[in-house]
């Protein structure tokens, strides 16, 4: 390699990893020969999709930038004209057809010992540095990426965990497959968290990563977080739910103000909080659509039909009704176990308040119950809006409010 190749090389190596808007990976993964990325895989346009990708993370993980985020990626297709939906297209396929084994096979090959050995060899030793130290850094900005995306999480996992108030381990462990030790959802999301704690103990540079201080290291109170949660839960629920109705959100108001005042406070606010859980479910859904819908989604669950006696009608329990609106009514892929947590310890909670109506104490632990339930429901409806309902257009949620 003559002189001026070398310096234009390290010319576009200096100038990749100073920039914060490349990819130090990409820069490095384009000086290597061909013949050898083709050995790989690593074509040019997959190259090309990973800048994009760390870059696109690197703008939207950046606080100091207040535009939009359609503002902060705007530019990139002209900077990558190259990229169409057809190359795009094909990349994925190829992605696609890699089956587990063959990505297994490839993973235990880059990261063991002799694999090591094989690709130092085969780049030379000082190549081999500098794409392992570029992984490094691209690697910090993915990790860190992850982790605010998976915290932004954490206060549905808390609303869920809300939800389930009045479930036994048991039956969570049952309903959503979370063990004895771990019945909590906002428990688990912790131990995710640690997760990119040890990825970047792996030496992941945050030097030039747009990061968080709060980002750097695990979250550690688990209770002081759940608090913290609990409490934007409880105020945006109840200013969601007076979106939709008005009425529902006075029911909720009057059982605070009924455990507060009333000598018979707890029958009263237990008596609220039912009305209010059967006006929810029975105005945003008929019982004649949820049977549809729990036909063709969960048709193989348990207690989601009864037979009324009366009448003799078949018709969907509480639980069914709790399920059609966490899922927004929507078509469902699969089922999905925390959406059956939520309807399951909400149909648990109305049960609950069933007893509390009949209350003739009004006990301290009694009124507990009742905040609990509260809790429960505020839970539930952040949980379904979050989840389901807000991931629609904005129609989705007029046509609930339409309904009240």
């Amino acid at each position: 390699m003559n002189i001026v190749t070398q310096e234009r090389i390290e010319d576009q190596r200096l100038r990749a990893t100073s920039s914060l808007d490349t990819s130090a990976l990409a820069a490095e993964l384009r000086l290597v020969r061909p013949a050898i990325r083709k050995m790989f895989g690593v074509s040019d346009e997959a190259i090309i999709v990973l800048e994009i990708v760390i870059i696109a993370l690197r703008r939207l993980l950046d606080d100091s930038d207040n535009r939009p985020w359609e503002e902060r990626l705007a530019g990139l297709e002209d900077r990558f004209p190259q990229v169409t939906d057809e190359s795009v297209g094909q990349l994925l396929s190829a992605m696609a057809a890699i089956d587990n084994d063959q990505a297994a096979r490839w993973i235990k090959r880059i990261t063991d010992k002799q694999g090591r050995v094989f690709f130092r060899r085969l780049l030379g030793s000082a190549m081999y540095d500098r794409i392992e130290n570029a992984a490094k850094i691209d690697g910090a900005v993915v990790v860190i990426a992850l982790r605010r995306g998976f915290r932004t999480l954490l206060p549905i996992a808390t609303a869920l965990d809300n939800s389930c108030i009045f479930l036994t381990p048991d039956a969570i462990e049952s309903t959503a497959g979370l063990s004895l030790v771990e019945h909590s959802v906002l428990a688990l999301g912790f131990k995710i968290d640690t997760i990119f704690d040890a990825m970047i103990g792996f030496g992941l540079p945050l030097e030039n990563v747009p990061v968080r201080e709060s980002e750097i290291s695990a979250l550690v109170d688990m209770s002081i977080v759940a608090r913290e949660f609990a409490e934007v839960i409880s105020d945006s629920s109840r200013a969601e739910l007076a979106e939709v109705d008005e009425a529902l959100a006075r029911k909720l108001r009057g059982a605070d103000d009924a455990l507060e005042h009333s000598e018979d406070g707890v029958s009263q606010a237990a008596n609220s909080l039912v009305e209010l859980i059967d006006r929810l479910l029975r105005t945003s859904f008929d019982d004649h659509f949820v049977m549809g819908w729990i036909e063709k989604n969960y048709s193989e669950e348990s207690d989601v039909i009864y037979v009324e006696k009366a009448s003799g009608r078949t018709k969907p329990t509480k639980r069914a009704q709790a399920l059609c609106f966490a899922h927004a009514g929507l078509q469902v892929e699969a089922p999905s176990g925390f959406h059956l947590l939520s309807a399951t310890g909400l149909a648990a909670t109305r049960s609950k308040l069933q007893k509390l109506k009949h209350a003739d104490v009004g006990s301290a632990e009694e009124r507990a119950e009742v905040a609990l339930a509260i809790a429960a429901i505020e839970g539930f409806f952040s949980f379904a809006l979050r989840a389901s309902w807000h991931k629609e257009s904005s129609d989705r949620l007029l046509s609930l409010k339409s309904k009240f």
